[in-house]
């Protein structure tokens, strides 16, 4: 009880559902499912909970949500421009409009801007870095790996992660394998 009275406190909440989110991201792009994956979603699924006893604006919850999911797909796509942006903006926005009521429950400008500028930094220098340390961000196209031999780095279980082509790709078996190592 004590846990769930403190998890609805407006900037606890929204921490974990940042934080929940975030790693849940990070589990995105690593090959298999782990503790950054099983940690986000209690940690999430603690935020969401805090939002649901505040006064909280779905709207601009789904664009906190939408926001850190832009930062997350221009980081996919190796680019790291307009989708940051629109990413960073997106964030800021949802922040600063998630709650309603009276100032008390409203966020600190401070903490959203401290929020902003650390996700930014996660996506675009930190996770950059650790792709490029474990070759994610390729240049090869996917048909240039297309019927060549990898090695399973997550096993196959209809779908996982295949080291293939200097690069990890996400990899879906053939129909009828079953699952494969």
């Amino acid at each position: 009880g004590r846990v769930l009275h403190t998890v609805s406190t407006p900037t606890l909440a929204y921490l974990l559902i940042i934080g929940g989110i975030v790693a849940l991201l990070f589990e995105w792009f690593q090959p298999g499912f782990g503790v950054a994956g099983i940690s986000g979603a209690l940690v999430g699924a603690l935020g969401v909970f805090g939002l649901t006893v505040l006064p909280t604006q779905w709207w601009a919850f789904a664009l906190v949500v939408i926001g850190l999911v832009l930062l997350a797909v221009d980081l996919a796509m190796a680019r790291l421009g307009p989708l940051t942006v629109a990413g960073a903006l997106a964030l800021a926005a949802g922040s600063y409009w998630l709650y309603q009521g009276p100032d008390v429950l409203r966020l600190a400008p401070w903490l959203i801007a401290l929020v902003v500028l650390s996700a930014v930094i996660f996506f675009v220098f930190i996770m950059t870095t650790v792709l490029r340390a474990q070759g994610v961000q390729t240049r090869v196209s996917v048909e240039a790996v297309l019927g060549k031999q990898g090695v399973v780095c997550s096993m196959l279980n209809r779908q996982g992660h295949v080291f293939a082509g200097g690069g990890l790709w996400r990899a879906q078996a053939a129909e009828g394998m079953g699952q494969v190592r």
